[in-house]
This record gives C-alpha cells, sequence and structure tokens, in this order.
C-alpha cells in the first residue's frame, strides 16, 4: 500500500534535517555565534582574515581602537 513509504520517507527527512540543526547548534557552542561567515568570495575572505588578525574574533566588530599605533 501507499502508506508503506510514510516510515522509510521519514527516516530520509530526518537524516537530512539532521545536519543543518547540528551545525547550527555547534557554531554557538564553539564559535559563539549561530552562523558562520560566508567566504565564497575573495573579498569576504580577505575581510575575514583581516578581523581575525586585528579582533581574534571575527563576530566582534571593533573600530580603529583595536589598530595599534605603528612608528
Amino acid at each position: 500500500m501507499w502508506f508503506e513509504i510514510l516510515p522509510p520517507a521519514a527516516i530520509i527527512c530526518v537524516a537530512l534535517y539532521i545536519p543543518g540543526f547540528a551545525t547550527y547548534h555547534l557554531n554557538k557552542a564553539l564559535c559563539g555565534n549561530h552562523y558562520r561567515r560566508n567566504t565564497d568570495e575573495r573579498f569576504d575572505r580577505i575581510m575575514y582574515m583581516r578581523d581575525y588578525r586585528l579582533n581574534k574574533n571575527v563576530y566582534e566588530g571593533r573600530g580603529l581602537e583595536t589598530i595599534t599605533d605603528q612608528k
């Protein structure tokens, strides 16, 4: 019968949902933010590396006070 497909379909749907659910909570636990920064494009990667170099935390934006004066 047609309803015999429901248990396997439910198992497949749950199995496909778990990675997205787990990543959301793992990012919160490890990075302190629910969402991962998108670094697909070159400019985004450069800004990510710049934020990490200046702040050591890419999720907290800070201004010019974090840049040390170099003479």
